[in-house]
């Protein structure tokens, strides 16, 4: 029943006429997961929230000065088969913590699920101290309570993608097929398939900088993943590990209601890619935490160092150059 909180956002949309202005409809992703993502009733809110778009251009305007956005936060895929990653670690033994069991005496390890094809997963909850454990200290035995072989199984369960984690530095993928290295040294970015080539990308090493890993990997399987997981462990935030699930999968089945039928979150390219429309050539392709910096920009605040966004200098007019093929971070 979004119907009426996409109605009233667009409503306000429309009489807005303030400097900033940041609408959300959140509508298509809540009839996305319920239904599926080209269900009637989802199509019927892109063309209100068109219908709404229009409303608002006809009183503010569109002149050279308006910077307008379109971008979606993820892309989204049809869920067949519901892999619950919180009972897969009980079955092994181990105390989990999931919503919505937000309690657990003497818990072992907290899954948090995201977009339902994605999981976080903290070893040993509440005595972090700061320090995030490594595959190789996991698989060496150093976390009481957690099986050494854990990574492992994780990545052969009919369903997963890949499970990351750290390890000297950088970021050690594991799937069903094997295992490849992901390392940084300045602004170099270092893809090096050890025994599998986990991301598709060949069975060589590749070095690029995270401009050149998102042209060249934008349309394969996994866009942009180097990036991405390194992006993601550079947070303390993070879990000790990280789990995709495989197309056709989500990672939540007891205590998921409603049963979602649709899901996004992990590194396929079914999640990853979005479309972006903006009224202003860009430079591209881009990844959407580029829009903060281009909003900065536009409304003449100085943009940040620290950021992962980058301010994409627009071409000249006519450039052949153009694009509205976004990928979301």
């Amino acid at each position: 029943n979004y119907g009426p909180l996409d109605r009233a956002v667009g409503s306000r949309l429309a009489s807005s006429a303030a400097r900033f202005v940041f609408a959300v409809f959140p509508g298509i992703d809540g009839v996305s997961h319920a239904r599926f993502p080209e269900h009637p009733s989802v199509l019927d809110l892109y063309r209100a929230a068109d219908r709404d778009l229009g409303r608002y251009l006809k009183n503010v305007g569109a002149g050279p000065d308006h910077l307008v956005i379109l971008v979606s936060d993820h892309g989204f895929s049809r869920v067949a088969h519901h892999l619950d990653l919180a009972r897969v670690l009980e079955r092994m033994g181990i105390a989990t913590m999931r919503h919505p069991k937000l309690w657990r005496k003497n818990p072992r390890a907290a899954v948090m699920v995201s977009g339902n094809s994605a999981a976080h997963v903290y070893l040993a909850p509440g005595h972090r101290g700061g320090h995030r454990w490594s595959v190789p200290e996991i698989e060496a035995g150093a976390v009481s309570g957690i099986p050494r072989y854990l990574v492992d199984h994780l990545a052969d369960l009919h369903g997963i993608d890949f499970v990351a984690g750290v390890d000297d530095g950088g970021v050690l993928v594991t799937s069903a097929a094997g295992r490849a290295r992901i390392h940084q040294s300045g602004e170099m970015i270092t893809y090096r398939p050890e025994t599998a080539d986990v991301f598709g990308y060949g069975p060589g090493v590749r070095t690029d900088d995270a401009d050149g890993w998102l042209r060249t990997s934008i349309d394969g399987s996994h866009p942009d993943a180097p990036v991405q997981l390194l992006q993601i462990f550079s947070t303390a935030r993070s879990g000790d590990l990280v789990v995709s699930a495989a197309p056709g999968f989500d990672l939540r089945d007891e205590w998921e209601i409603p049963e979602l039928r649709a899901g996004h979150g992990s590194l396929l390219a079914d999640h990853m890619l979005c479309l972006s429309a903006i009224s202003k050539p860009v430079r591209g392709p881009m990844r959407s935490v580029d829009v903060f910096p281009m909003v900065l920009d536009h409304l003449g605040h100085p943009v940040p160092a620290n950021i992962d966004g980058m301010l994409r200098e627009s071409p000249a007019l006519g450039s052949d150059v153009l694009t509205v093929k976004g990928e979301v971070s």
